[in-house]
């Protein structure tokens, strides 16, 4: 999207520009090694998603890839294996879920940085240099403490708590935040994923009150999510989160507990939509039989 601009000194375009630019001249190079530094990070939606299609290209040629990022998200869905460097140091290495929750950790966490900052004296005296153990076991809790997620459970259309939710049935997804100091204007949201570390499911307060006042210390809210169940028989794993529009996590319950989707039939699908499927005969060749 650059060719009206072909005329231009190089030196005038903007940052956004160079960035197309230098995307488009890295595609063409036959190289079995890129080392790719934020390109999907930056562009508006319709680059992003060019950007997108051209990383899966490169990723299903068998090429290595290494693309340094601050978007976690983009490292889940791309990256086979993620690396955190924190302040030059390795800090963690593994599967590109659990080093996102460490990089998360190490931003919003006093006490992850604590740690992390004794594993780095204790390597600048030793000389060893070893990762500090981070485990992406169901429980994991962290944040800056402004908020306590204190329980959080699914409910039917009668308001009766599941264990276990029915494909094809309305549910809610109902969490409790208690707050341990004093914080403005919280957002609250949750997603599912599966098995395979697919989020099949989100939802946010940002997209419906992302401004609720303040909260005191010692105030609670309950935060419900009404959807229709579409999503395939499978075991489910519930993130709850409470962040400020910032950034700032006050908690994250990674995997927080789990669900089981049932169903009465396989669609083979991720989701199964809801759908009615019709067909009609529009004619026979003569002699035809049905």
């Amino acid at each position: 999207e650059l060719r009206e601009f072909a005329e231009l000194k190089v030196k005038n375009y903007s940052s956004g520009m160079l960035v197309r630019l230098a995307f488009s001249v890295m595609i063409q190079v036959d190289a079995e090694v890129l080392l790719i530094d934020e390109v999907l990070a930056v562009g508006d939606a319709n680059f992003q998603q060019k950007c997108h299609a051209e990383f899966e290209r490169i990723r299903r040629s068998n090429k290595t890839v290494l693309l340094v990022t601050h978007d976690m998200s983009a490292v889940r869905r791309f990256c086979d294996r993620a690396m955190l460097l924190e302040k030059g140091r390795l800090a963690a290495i593994g599967e590109p879920q659990d080093v996102g929750n460490r990089y998360l950790q190490l931003n919003f966490s006093e006490e992850a940085r604590a740690i992390e900052k004794a594993a780095a004296d204790q390597a600048a005296m030793t000389g060893h240099h070893t990762p500090v153990a981070f485990m992406g076991e169901e429980g994991e809790t962290f944040g800056d403490g402004g908020a306590t997620i204190a329980e959080a459970w699914f409910e039917d259309a009668d308001g009766v708590p599941q264990l276990t939710l029915e494909n094809g049935r309305p549910y809610t997804f109902c969490m409790r935040v208690r707050f341990d100091r004093e914080v403005v204007d919280p957002l609250f949201s949750t997603s599912m994923t599966n098995l395979q570390g697919l989020q099949l499911f989100s939802a946010s307060s940002v997209w419906t009150d992302p401004t609720p006042g303040t909260f005191r210390a010692g105030d609670t809210a309950l935060f419900r999510v009404a959807f229709d169940n579409i999503l395939s028989a499978g075991r489910y794993s519930i993130t709850a989160a409470v962040t400020l529009a910032d950034g700032t996590w006050l908690q994250l319950r990674e995997r927080m507990f789990g669900v089981m989707v049932t169903s009465t039939r396989t669609s083979g699908a991720l989701v199964d939509v809801p759908s009615v499927a019709t067909l009609r005969r529009e004619g026979a060749a003569e002699g035809a039989t049905r």
